[in-house]
């Protein structure tokens, strides 16, 4: 033991010796290991398509986001160094390879036709220099022959010119080319300017004097570019000089002595920066060093580049390329909990529960204060008040303020523990469950098996969660209706917390996030997918209104409602933030502060949780096409011949930093117009008839999808689909085909409107029948009632019901005498219904009819009694059902339109769902037939095929969204009460 404690000690100590690194940011490294194609990275680029190329010590790599394609001599590259790569004007990529041998990739494939195309009618096709950049991003290049004449092209463009090397000079370099709108064009020289004016054929040649009257002789040959009309560049011995041409003539801004010994440059957000061998960034502007960018130090940097989102992409010359996200998260590494599996802000301390080593407790600024070896593998740090519980397989502690540690009890291989109250703790072991009173150690079993989460919440309720579920002591939990079939049963439980509101969230390995509140159990996807893409989750953090879930596909913030189980949003933090490549163990928060800390293998996360994080770049690329089972790259496939109909399009996605998997969707609008999805990178299509179609794809990651491309291909017909025999047999074909429809209709309308006639004749009988069936009963559930009156010794209110109950017999008899009646006399029908159920429920039931003030009740015509069926079903299946709360109905008629209603019945019963669990419960309603609503939706379907009317009705639960009750809509034309009379005479 004293040996196993002394090589405690010794570890802790060569700990506190290795001390702490500096705080970084969450990035990503591309090496050999991963697919690049070496570890020297010259140069980074992003093309309009979104695609990141790099230029390496062995060939030039393509990224999509996912993975790399490589091209190298094999595929026409003149050399498999590659030194510098660009996009042009026209979307081709170039390449500078070693020797200054250009190559440029066009449609995915190495095209040295176009460098030929570039130098045509030029001797000397090998480059003397390149890369005058400037802040257009204006790529040039210089070829020179033996005469001294130098050819200055920009590739992409029609810019091409010729330029006489000046006598007198031993070299020649080119600063840099800027091209102006009135077409003039600047030649920047090594103590001289060479100014060529529109049309004009000889060049004026201007000096270029520095203080002191010497010439721009010795300047740093990578170092030059254009900036607001100001030209700079570097002199050899680290001055830097800033000048500008006036009327054609040098004005001298600066010349000044660097900090910085720059190797490069590059522009971000417009404005130029200077970096050096090891990183460090100067703002050319504000002629300071940026901070931001330290953590650059200590790599050997050779360029640095920012793509469209802002990320940053640093190359080196010995270790691949790094990416920064744009929205990237600092975090802090430490050899003190390099195996941390857990983490808990203690005031202004951090405690780190390591997987071999114990507990660390480290200060604010991450330097170590205590270390306690003897805590094997901490699996859980929670904070009971002013003191810190810890769960480990040594057993239970709590550690105070004053770092004093105490154990209680003698439990080994904890799990999970909750503190609850003054002095209760629950503890969760792979053995039980039990409670512990921390002064006294006395303890309480309250479940035998295997444990792996506890929770307690403020009205004693405990929640246990284990292998196979939640078990839950003090709450009906297990006897819950449908909660024994749920896929909670089959559920290893991970996590459980509660909220404010009551809600009780339990996180499981393998079947997402459940929530439970006021005797629901709902399960709740975690993903901004329609479908829950991440079901193993591990931790859950409250943060207010926000819960935190981290699972193994990421950290999600869920932004809870007051009530309900439904998200109000879902945040995804990922590889935007630089989280793609790590393993996550747990999440907490940092007191008053509320930021959430996250603990990866990759260090201690810091999460802005007021930062929205950025959606992923999605891009999708049409590259080639199988024709009969050869490919054929794009631009030579746009017209097949006919035996050509077997095709198969390749397609490629770009998604830099999405977090989703990725799925394609394809169409050719002309066979369908759907989008049909596929996980593959080629479609195939068979047969194709002659005709012209375009294909069009896009990608989809998670909610977001790319805009589609489309690629367009014309069939053309045999040679026996064109001749002039077929199209006059075409033609005699439709002619004859016309004058035989002709000749049928003819034939049959006679017959077709005597049909029709016997149509309707048969559906005004079925309607009278349909009325006949529906008012007895209608009648038999009113009787029914003043029955439970009389039987209840209530005669006075037995009588009124029984008035109440003539008059009401009247108004229906009236109404049901026509098919359509005004909407004053339904209105007035349907409160004498009310008033009668209102009666007959005493104080538990309610009802209110709100009517529309710009509808003319008397002037408008609807079917006789459409409404009553519908609200009588809503008081006997929904309302009646209710337990000591008032049940309320609503009417609701409104104008959707100008010649469209709708008339809405709604109730805040118990649902659909709960009325036909209680039918098949209840024994005594087996007996019973409910008609009235088929008999009315019957009653409906004829007067919409008699009466050309277009009634629709839709019945929603609203207890399924976390509502309460049933919504009919019924929506119908508005049609005139005197029109309608009429329409039902004629018929």
């Amino acid at each position: 033991m004293k040996k196993i404690l002394l090589v405690s000690c010794v570890f802790g100590f060569a700990l506190i010796g290795a001390g702490l690194n500096a705080q970084d940011f969450l990035y990503q490294h591309f090496t050999k290991a991963n697919g690049l194609a070496g570890n020297k990275v010259y140069s980074v680029c992003q093309d309009s398509k979104g695609y990141i190329w790099m230029a390496t010590d062995r060939g030039a790599v393509r990224w999509n986001g996912f993975e790399f394609k490589r091209y190298n001599i094999d595929d026409g590259l003149p050399d498999n160094e590659a030194l510098h790569i660009f996009e042009d004007a026209a979307g081709r990529i170039w390449v500078l390879c070693f020797g200054m041998k250009p190559a440029c990739i066009e449609n995915g494939q190495v095209n040295n036709r176009l460098v030929s195309e570039l130098t045509a009618g030029f001797s000397i096709t090998d480059l003397y220099d390149y890369n005058f950049l400037n802040e257009k991003n204006e790529h040039w290049f210089a070829f020179k022959n033996d005469s001294g004449l130098f050819l200055v092209v920009r590739p992409g463009t029609s810019d091409r010119y010729l330029v006489q090397m000046p006598r007198n000079q031993e070299s020649f370099l080119i600063n840099d080319v800027v091209k102006h709108a009135d077409g003039s064009v600047e030649f920047h020289l090594p103590g001289f300017l060479i100014y060529l004016r529109p049309k004009a054929r000889v060049p004026e040649m201007i000096p270029l004097v520095l203080p002191g009257g010497n010439n721009f002789q010795i300047l740093h040959k990578r170092l030059k570019f254009s900036y607001r009309n100001h030209h700079f560049t570097i002199s050899k011995d680290g001055y830097l000089v800033e000048y500008s041409f006036q009327q054609q003539k040098p004005v001298l801004h600066q010349y000044k002595k660097l900090p910085i010994e720059a190797r490069k440059y590059f522009f971000k957000d417009g404005k130029p920066f200077l970096y050096n061998a090891e990183g460090k960034v100067y703002d050319l502007l504000k002629d300071a060093f940026v901070s931001g960018y330290s953590f650059l130090a200590g790599k050997e940097v050779h360029e640095l580049y920012h793509d469209r989102m802002g990320n940053l992409w640093v190359t080196t010359l010995n270790d691949g390329a790094y990416l920064y996200p744009a929205h990237r998260l600092p975090f802090v590494k430490s050899d003190l909990f390099k195996d941390a599996i857990t983490h808990l802000r203690f005031g202004t301390k951090h405690l780190f529960g390591t997987e071999y080593h114990g507990l660390f407790v480290l200060d604010e600024h991450y330097r170590l204060l205590r270390h306690f070896p003897e805590l094997s593998r901490p699996v859980r740090l929670k904070l009971a008040g002013n003191k810190c519980l810890i769960a480990s397989d040594q057993g239970l502690f709590t550690l105070d303020a004053a770092l004093r540690l105490r154990r209680i009890g003698q439990f080994r291989t904890l799990k999970d523990v909750h503190w609850h109250g003054s002095d209760t703790v629950y503890v969760a072991t792979h053995r039980f469950a039990f409670r512990v009173l921390s002064a006294t150690g006395k303890t309480d079993t309250l479940h035998h098996g295997r444990t792996t989460s506890i929770w307690s919440s403020k009205d004693d309720r405990v929640w246990i969660g284990g292998l196979n579920g939640v078990i839950g002591l003090g709450t009906a939990i297990n006897s819950a209706s449908g909660f024994a079939d749920s896929l909670l049963r089959q559920a290893r439980v991970t996590d459980i917390t509660g909220d404010a509101f009551g809600r009780v969230f339990i996180a499981t390995n393998n079947h997402g996030l459940f929530v439970w509140q006021s005797g629901c159990l709902e399960q709740v996807s975690t993903s901004t997918a329609s479908i829950s893409s991440d079901r193993q989750l591990t931790r859950l953090y409250l943060d207010g209104l926000y819960l935190w879930v981290l699972g193994h596909s990421g950290l999600r913030r869920i932004k809870m409602p007051d009530r309900g189980c439904n998200p109000l949003e879902i945040r995804q933090y990922g590889a935007v933030h630089g989280l793609q490549s790590c393993i996550y163990y747990d999440i907490n928060g940092t007191g008053q502060a509320g930021i959430p800390e996250l603990l990866t293998d990759r260090g201690l996360v810091l999460i802005n949780r007021h930062e929205p994080p950025p959606e992923p770049e999605l891009g999708v690329e049409i590259y080639g096409v199988s024709r009969n089972g050869v490919f054929i790259p794009p631009g030579r496939w746009q017209e097949l011949n006919s035996e050509e109909n077997d095709l198969t399009i390749h397609h490629n996605a770009i998604a830099v930093l999405s977090d989703h998997p990725l799925v394609y969707e394809y169409r050719i609008p002309s066979l369908d117009s759907h989008w049909i999805q596929t996980a593959a990178n080629q479609v195939s299509f068979n047969d194709l008839k002659p005709g012209q179609y375009l294909f069009e794809v896009r990608v989809r990651s998670g909610n977001q999808v790319s805009f589609p491309v489309g690629a367009s291909f014309f069939i053309k017909p045999a040679w026996y689909q064109q001749t002039l025999i077929q199209w006059l047999l075409s033609a005699a074909g439709l002619v004859g085909l016309l004058l035989l429809l002709v000749f049928l209709f003819r034939r049959t309308a006679q017959k077709i409107k005597k049909a029709n006639e016997e149509s309707q004749k048969l559906a005004a009988l079925e309607l009278q029948a349909l009325r006949s069936r529906m008012n007895p009963h209608f009648v038999f559930n009113v009787l029914t009632a003043i029955q439970n009156f009389i039987m209840q010794g209530r005669e006075q209110e037995a009588n009124y019901y029984t008035a109440q109950f003539a008059q009401l017999i009247r108004q229906t008899f009236h109404g049901s005498a026509n098919n359509f009646i005004s909407l004053s006399e339904e209105i007035q029908l349907l409160n004498s219904y009310l008033d009668l159920e209102r009666m007959r429920f005493g104080n538990s039931m309610d009802y209110r009819v709100e009517v529309d003030a710009s509808l003319d009740l008397e002037y408008i015509s609807i079917p006789s009694m459409l409404i009553q069926p519908y609200v009588e079903n809503g008081i006997n299946h929904g309302i009646r059902s209710l337990r000591n709360n008032l049940g309320t109905l609503f009417v609701r008629i409104k104008k959707t339109g100008k010649s469209q209603m709708c008339i809405e019945v709604e109730d805040n019963g118990i649902g659909i769902l709960e009325s036909r669990r209680n039918k098949k419960n209840q024994t005594h309603s087996m007996g019973h037939k409910s008609e009235g609503l088929s008999l009315t939706q019957n009653r409906i379907d004829l007067m919409n095929r008699s009466y050309h009317t277009n009634i629709r009705i839709s019945i929603q639960d609203l207890s399924l969204n976390g509502g309460r009750g049933t919504l009919v809509r019924i929506d119908l034309p508005i049609q005139q009460h005197q029109d309608a009379n009429n329409n039902q005479m004629m018929r």
